[in-house]
């Protein structure tokens, strides 16, 4: 590979023979001429010519699916190119492996069964050869590396390993001494997208140390940053946030980054409408805390950062940013919901009745009334009810009735729902008190436990639009899904009522407000666990 000077004379012979093999009129008219490309190939006197034009050519087949016409064109060139073998094999591997996962996508099985075995020995021994014919410091020897490993994981071979751990190392040794910095992103994307993320966020690092040294600006930093958050890659982003991040606070006045650190963690709290990513926003405001102190955060982004940890399911601490919310701004806007999540929070979330009850008992007394005041009358009334407090629970009920004044039709129902069930001396709701056992009794089941995955889509929407909730069930013992369930669904479920036989449905809503939606799963041997979402409706 020292020497790559072209034999001119053998030029026609290839291109005659490629040619006939070939009818490249099939191709796109804006893609390079393959008789160009196999004529750049011979004429490449250097890795750095060759490279990039051997590249070029298996883009162009790969594009068309003409795998076959690939390979007999590089065993045309291995006739005639005896010290390009090396980089031969990697791209017959190459190109028997593309060809697998096209027969796989395409389902032509037919071909798929009677060449498959063939095709992965390719993939396998090629890949090796080609490793074994290259300097551990070549670009073609990393890209080798990296197939074989790719092959190993999708096989989940016990191989992948070791393949992982030699992909890993040659890919450090490349990063010190090649320029190679977009193969570089390049194992990163297939390690993230094979699984290993604690690996692809290390080459990721890599990546981005290779970029600072190329003396790229700040400015083109953070434009890069943004560039992989809109693409969706937030692996990578992070990782760059992360470097424009510690130059800023590098600055004399590190207080002055906290504007940019705003925005970052703007990108990624939690969203229906945009990728997010809540513990990294939650990792920038610990950063801006860390910098401007604990009262850094205005109203709107102490209200988002709340919100992002509550979607997230971290409730202990967004009760406490909600509680500090509330604290900081009690005449804000956004108070009176987040005196409401924040009794939700502690009562069904942290089992802390006390607590939630001296939040709903303060946004009762609100006057005049509105979604959350009256939600509070009736969280007021149903707890009581439930610990066998019926008089005070009626009183709840009478008073939210009272002041509901013909609006907020879904929980006056609710609340005449069990003001009856006091009248008639009747146990409340067999779902609704299955959930509140669950979350009350000793032992209480934790709400978001791993038995009971519960996800609503989006979690936010406006009057009539549609919510989507879905379960998933696993047992302690195997996390294998579990199938003979009952699902016991309660709360303020909306236009529909969905049966215990259903682990997933739509609904819609005529208020506006903060709706619960519970959910208890039962097995043949009780309880399995119970999990609830808090929907906001505008």
């Amino acid at each position: 590979m020292k020497n790559l000077k072209s034999k001119s004379v053998f030029v026609a012979v290839v291109l005659v023979s490629f040619l006939a093999a070939f009818n490249h009129a099939s191709l796109a008219q804006s893609d390079a001429a393959p008789v160009d490309l196999v004529k750049k190939i011979m004429d490449s006197t250097a890795k750095d010519q060759l490279y990039p034009v051997m590249e070029e050519t298996a883009n162009l087949y790969f594009k068309q699916n003409k795998f076959k016409e690939f390979a007999e064109l590089l065993e045309s060139l291995r006739t005639k190119r005896p010290n390009m073998n090396a980089v031969i094999d990697y791209y017959v591997a190459l190109c028997r492996y593309t060809h697998l996962k096209y027969l796989e996508q395409s389902q032509n099985w037919e071909e798929y069964f009677a060449n498959g075995n063939s095709y992965r020995q390719q993939t396998v021994s090629l890949a090796k050869n080609s490793i074994d014919g290259l300097a551990a410091d070549d670009s073609i020897s990393l890209r080798a590396r990296l197939l074989l490993w790719q092959f190993y994981n999708d096989q989940q071979d016990i191989l992948r390993e070791a393949a992982l751990a030699d992909l890993m190392a040659v890919t450090r040794e490349l990063a010190q001494k090649s320029p190679e910095i977009p193969l570089i992103k390049a194992v990163a994307d297939q390690l993230l997208s094979g699984g290993e993320k604690a690996k692809s966020r290390e080459v990721y690092k890599i990546y981005v140390n290779k970029l600072i040294t190329s003396q790229i600006s700040d400015s083109e930093l953070k434009n890069t940053a943004d560039k992989f958050y809109k693409e969706g890659n937030l692996e990578l982003a992070q990782v760059i946030y992360d470097a424009c991040i510690e130059n800023v606070l590098k600055a004399p006045a590190p207080e002055k980054a906290i504007p940019f650190l705003e925005e970052v963690a703007r990108s990624f709290v939690y969203s229906d409408k945009q990728i997010s990513d809540p513990d990294y926003a939650e990792k920038v405001f610990k950063k801006i805390e860390e910098i401007g102190g604990s009262d850094a955060l205005g109203e709107d982004l102490l209200y988002l950062r709340a919100y992002s940890l509550e979607k997230s399911k971290d409730y202990r601490s967004a009760s406490e940013i909600y509680i500090k919310f509330l604290g900081k701004f009690p005449s804000s806007a956004y108070a009176d919901i987040a005196g409401y999540k924040s009794g939700m929070i502690l009562a069904y979330a942290l089992g802390d009745l006390d607590s939630a009850k001296k939040y709903f008992d303060k946004l009762s007394q609100k006057s005049p009334a509105n979604s959350a005041s009256i939600s509070a009358l009736y969280q007021l009334g149903l707890l009581n009810q439930w610990q066998g407090e019926s008089e005070k629970a009626k009183g709840y009920y009478a008073a939210l009735l009272e002041k509901a004044q013909g609006g907020f039709s879904e929980i006056v129902s609710l609340a005449q729902a069990r003001s009856k069930e006091i009248e008639t001396a009747k146990p409340i709701e067999y779902n609704l008190k299955m959930f509140l056992d669950a979350s009350f009794k000793t032992p209480a089941q934790p709400a978001g436990a791993s038995q009971v995955e519960l996800k609503a889509a989006p979690f936010k929407a406006k009057i009539a639009e549609e919510f989507k909730l879905s379960s998933k069930v696993y047992t302690g013992e195997s996390g294998c899904f579990q199938v003979e369930v009952q699902h016991l669904w309660s709360g303020n479920t909306g236009k529909f009522a969905p049966s215990s036989g259903q682990a997933d449905f739509s609904t819609q809503y005529v208020d506006s407000g903060i709706k619960e939606i519970n959910l208890v799963v039962v097995g043949p041997s009780g309880v399995i666990g119970r999990n609830f979402e808090l929907l906001d409706v505008e």
